[in-house]
């Protein structure tokens, strides 16, 4: 049986072409499996990945969790490229 699905939403986070990290308050544990959508900022595109989390972040103040860790296990290529395309040239523009 499938399990049911769970929308979470996020602000945004940290973003590498292996995954990402999710500012969000969720009750899903690392080892569940999960396909994110999001923007890349400047391009406009929805882009989709899935993946595992991997680990959570507590807010030890309010005892919950405050992000999650996701790591992408099934990524195309080219976003992957895109996504580190984007990081790099974020990077170059702090110099």
């Amino acid at each position: 049986m499938a399990q049911p699905a769970t929308t979470v939403f996020s602000p945004g986070g940290n973003l590498s072409g292996g995954g990402m990290f999710l500012r969000a308050r969720s009750s899903l544990a690392p080892g569940t499996e999960v396909t994110v959508r999001f923007q890349l900022p400047y391009l406009g595109d929805m882009v989709e990945a899935r993946g595992v989390i991997r680990w959570r972040q507590m807010d030890v103040r309010e005892e919950e969790t405050a992000g999650i860790g996701i790591e992408f296990t099934e990524i195309d290529v080219p976003l992957r490229e895109r996504i580190l395309h984007f990081i790099e040239s974020q990077s170059l523009s702090l110099l």
